[in-house]
C-alpha cells in the first residue's frame, strides 16, 4: 500500500461519474437535435457522436495516464490539500510498517489518511492544534432522519478538517489522534472556537509554545 494506489480509487470515481456526465449530455444533444427521422439522420447525429467518442477516448487517456503516475493530474494537490512540504517518502515509508485502520481514517506512527468517495486528504498528526466530536440530529414531526457524528480537527496551517464517522468509532478514531498527536486540545470549548474564530495566529502559537496535550471536559 502507498499513497499512489490510495489516490487511484477515487480518482477512477471521478472519471467515471465523468464519463457518464459526458454520455448523458451526449444523449441530450442528439434529442435535441432529431426533430424527425428522415434520410439526413446521419448527419444531425455525427456531432454529438463525435462529441461523445471524443470525451470517453479523453476519460480513458486520463485514466491510464493516472493509473501509472497519479502526480501527472493537475489537481492531485487537492488531495493532499493539507500538507505544504515534502511527505510523500515519509508517508510511503510508514504505510509499509504497521498502520491502524479506523473508520475511513487510515493512521500510521505520525501521518493520517481519510478516505473520502471521490479523494483523500493527507495530513500530520503532528499538525493538530485542536479535535473535537459534534453530532448532529435531524427530525421532521418527530421523525427522526438523520443521527450523524462529526469529527473536527484543527491544524497548524489554519486548515480545518472536518470527517464523517460511525458513533461507534468517534471515541477510538479521537483516542488515536490523541495518542499521536504532540500538542493541542482534545475536547469542544466556547472559548476556543472563539479564538479560533477571531484570535487564530495567537490561538496556534500558544499552542505551540505550550507543548501540552489538554482534554478539554
Amino acid at each position: 500500500m502507498n499513497l499512489k494506489s490510495l489516490i487511484r480509487k477515487p480518482m477512477k470515481r471521478r472519471l467515471f461519474l465523468c464519463g457518464i456526465g459526458f454520455l448523458i449530455v451526449g444523449f441530450i444533444i442528439i434529442i435535441f437535435n432529431i426533430e424527425e427521422y428522415n434520410e439526413n439522420i446521419i448527419y444531425k447525429l455525427l456531432p454529438s457522436m463525435l462529441t461523445i467518442i471524443i470525451s470517453v477516448l479523453s476519460s480513458l487517456l486520463i485514466l491510464i495516464i493516472n493509473f501509472f503516475n497519479p502526480k501527472s493530474i493537475k489537481n492531485y494537490r487537492n488531495f493532499c490539500a493539507y500538507v505544504h512540504t515534502p511527505f510523500e517518502e515519509d508517508l510511503n515509508n510508514q504505510l509499509k510498517g504497521n498502520t491502524e485502520k479506523i473508520d475511513r481514517c487510515i493512521l500510521t506512527d505520525d501521518w493520517v489518511i481519510i478516505l473520502y468517495p471521490f479523494s483523500i486528504k493527507v495530513f500530520n498528526a503532528h499538525d493538530i492544534i485542536w479535535a473535537y466530536k459534534s453530532r448532529v440530529k435531524d427530525s421532521i414531526s418527530g421523525i427522526q432522519i438523520a443521527n450523524n457524528t462529526y469529527l473536527h480537527i484543527h491544524l497548524s496551517n489554519r486548515k480545518k478538517i472536518t470527517i464523517e464517522v460511525n458513533i461507534s468509532n468517534c471515541e477510538i478514531l479521537i483516542d488515536a489522534l490523541f495518542s499521536r498527536a504532540k500538542c493541542g486540545y482534545f475536547g469542544y470549548s466556547h472559548k476556543l472556537k472563539k479564538r479560533w474564530l477571531y484570535d487564530k495566529t495567537n490561538l496556534i502559537k500558544d499552542i505551540i509554545s505550550n507543548e501540552q496535550l489538554i482534554v478539554v471536559n
